[in-house]
């Protein structure tokens, strides 16, 4: 089985742009050893539709994998993990992009850490409850799906409240067998997918259920407990100048005036913040 795989999701609604950023980042900052690139394509029609795609991937030992558009990003990273063979893998959502020559040596230093069991770019102890009762921030849609399919409590049936510690699912590292270890149940909508990052089946506390820890990495080649990720400068901190991977949910927040920052710190952190 070879060592690591390199798992990015290309969805075809988002055009060529984001995969270009990404392999282009890529470039400047391969993994050492033995590896392999493993594209994702969602909602594509075949070889002949991902052609200019691997084209841009040229040189690259590339691995495709085809999904249907249906589900969310978690669908496709366990069809994909399933399918392919490599001891860790490393996950990069469509918008992901590369920020430090040193991340793949920065998060395998990491996971290689006594009982570290997942390992992120960003987490968060942001909660959907505390954001939709405090703020009236909760995502589109997400609380008339909960009340309908929560038996009991609502949104809080289904997410823990405030502090509530997940890594985010946009750039993680995990083992395969412990990753396919995890509880798979469906994800075909955004409120699944919110209750697969953040609820009280998310991947982070499945993996403390493993008896695992779990970290997020940054610039300094450290991996912080969720007790340190407010001053990580990654996530919705500060000017999150000690990032490792960038996507839109990051860039989001440096493009955003102050009093939103303001907010979108309050809600990963808490008020103090």
């Amino acid at each position: 089985m070879a060592r690591l795989g390199v798992y990015h999701l290309v969805r075809k609604a988002n055009g060529p742009a984001p995969f270009q950023a990404f392999v282009r980042s890529l470039r400047v900052a391969p993994p050492s050893g033995d590896w392999g690139l493993v594209l994702i394509f969602k909602g594509f029609d075949g070889a002949a539709d991902v052609r200019p795609y691997l084209e841009v991937a040229a040189g690259l030992p590339v691995t495709p994998v085809f999904v249907s558009d249906r589900g969310v990003d978690i669908t496709a990273y366990f069809a994909a993990a399933a399918r392919t063979h490599f001891e860790t893998l490393v996950f990069f959502n469509s918008f992901c992009e590369l920020l430090d020559p040193r991340w793949c040596a920065i998060y395998e230093g990491a996971l290689a850490q006594p009982e570290v069991g997942l390992v992120g770019a960003t987490g968060s102890l942001e909660s959907v409850v505390r954001n939709h009762v405090v703020y009236g921030q909760t995502s589109r849609g997400v609380v008339a799906k909960a009340q309908k399919y929560a038996l009991a409590g609502g949104l809080l049936a289904l997410f823990p409240p405030f502090p509530n510690a997940h890594v985010r699912t946009n750039a993680f590292m995990i083992r395969r067998d412990v990753f396919l270890a995890t509880k798979r149940f469906p994800v075909g909508n955004r409120l699944a997918a919110l209750v697969y990052e953040s609820g009280w089946l998310s991947l982070t506390r499945q993996i403390q259920a493993m008896g695992l820890r779990v970290l997020v990495v940054n610039r300094d080649g450290h991996g912080l407990p969720p007790d340190e990720w407010a001053d990580a400068a990654t996530f919705r901190s500060g000017t999150v100048d000690k990032l490792l991977v960038s996507d839109n949910r990051t860039r989001e927040y440096l493009d955003a005036p102050e009093p939103r920052q303001r907010l979108l710190r309050s809600l990963a952190y808490g008020d103090q913040r």
